[in-house]
């Protein structure tokens, strides 16, 4: 999983890669139930969970579930 960040610079638009994630090393993704774009990833590394806003939030979920095999672990909080 690629974090990118935009940002102007020099009047410009630049997107960096923030943070690279290994399928392997997500643990959970835990979202609300909320109609908001934020979940984070659960991965238990040295570095703290990455709290991320995306406005296809279901269909990333749809495909860390189809690159996962199966094995997504996604919590479901009521807030």
């Amino acid at each position: 999983v690629y974090i990118v960040a935009q940002s102007i610079v020099n009047n410009q638009l630049v997107i960096s890669s923030e943070r690279t994630i290994p399928l392997g090393a997500i643990k959970t993704v835990s979202t609300s139930n909320l109609k908001d774009d934020w979940f984070s990833l659960v991965i238990g590394a040295q570095e703290p969970d990455p709290l991320l806003n995306c406005v296809f939030k279901t269909e990333f979920f749809t495909h860390l579930h189809n690159a996962l095999r199966g094995s997504l672990n996604l919590k479901v909080g009521e807030r």
